[in-house]
C-alpha cells in the first residue's frame, strides 16, 4: 500500500469540492483514519485492510454497475459512515465495524454477513434486515430491542456467548 501523502490528501480536497470521482486516486493507498468525508467514489476495492477511523461520511459510494464497492474482512472500528450513501449493490463482509457510526446512512444496497456491528449506532439509517444480507452479522441485544419499540409484541432475546 502507498501512503496517503499531503499531496494527495490535497488533490481529494480539491475532487471533494469540485464533486470528482477520488476512485482512481485511492487505489492501493492506506486510507486508515482518512478523511474521504463528502467524496463521491465509484468504486472501493478493500480486502483484509486495516481502516480504523475512516472518515466516509455524506461520502456517495458505488454507482458503476459493473463492479461490487466492497469492505472484506477489513478494520472498520471506529469508521465514520454518517449520511453515507451506498447507490449500488455493495459488500461489507467478515469485518468488524465495532464502534462505528453508521447514523443517517442509505445502505439498503449493502450485503454485511458476518460483520460485527456492535456498539454501532445506526439511528435513522435505511437497513435491510434480511437473511441474504445479514447471515452471522452480530448486532447489540438494544439494536433489536429498539426495533420492536412501541410495536404490540414483547420480544425477549437472549445472547448467545460470544465473544
Amino acid at each position: 500500500m502507498k501512503p496517503l501523502t499531503n499531496a494527495l490528501k490535497k488533490k481529494i480536497q480539491q475532487c471533494r469540492k469540485n464533486k470528482i470521482d477520488i476512485a482512481d486516486l485511492i487505489v492501493d493507498v492506506d486510507l486508515k483514519g482518512a478523511d474521504l468525508s463528502y467524496c463521491i467514489i465509484s468504486n472501493i476495492e478493500r480486502t483484509g485492510c486495516d481502516l480504523t477511523g475512516i472518515n466516509l461520511s455524506h461520502s456517495v459510494i458505488g454507482g458503476d454497475e459493473n463492479k461490487i464497492p466492497k469492505f472484506v474482512k477489513c478494520n472498520l472500528q471506529s469508521a465514520n459512515f454518517d449520511s453515507a450513501t451506498f447507490l449500488s449493490h455493495s459488500w461489507i463482509r467478515s469485518c468488524n465495524a465495532r464502534n462505528a457510526n453508521f447514523r443517517h446512512g442509505n445502505f439498503h444496497k449493502v450485503a454485511y454477513e458476518h460483520t460485527d456491528f456492535r456498539g454501532v449506532t445506526f439511528c435513522d439509517s435505511v437497513l435491510k434486515i434480511g437473511t441474504n444480507e445479514a447471515v452471522g452479522a452480530l448486532f447489540d441485544l438494544n439494536f433489536f430491542q429498539e426495533l420492536v419499540k412501541g410495536s404490540p409484541y414483547e420480544v425477549t432475546l437472549k445472547p448467545k456467548d460470544v465473544n
